[in-house]
């Protein structure tokens, strides 16, 4: 599972960041399975320089808001969705159509 940082706001006054905009990918084979969310910050505890951020620091803040199960459980969900892609549970078209 990739988890991409696709966005993040922050105060204008001091740089904090106050919302992490997130997705994470999966691909299995010619399939790729994506979810997106975002997670609020407070202006608590340590304060770190928006300019001097890294990916690695925000995914982490990520990681460790979702805890050990909410990864599994998106990672979950991204399986399911490939699962769903490989194998659709409903199909459509018309029986006389080639």
């Amino acid at each position: 599972m990739e988890i991409i940082i696709n966005q993040m706001d922050r105060v204008a006054a001091d740089g904090f960041v106050t919302v992490v905009h997130w997705s994470v990918t999966k691909t299995q084979g010619e399939f790729t399975a994506s979810q997106y969310g975002t997670e609020s910050f407070t202006e608590e505890g340590t304060f770190k320089p928006f300019s001097e951020l890294t990916e690695a620091e925000v995914k982490g803040w990520l990681t460790t808001r979702w805890g050990a199960d909410g990864v599994a459980a998106k990672e979950a969900a991204l399986d399911a969705q490939l699962a769903a892609m490989a194998n659709p549970p409903v199909l459509s078209g018309l029986p006389w159509a080639a």
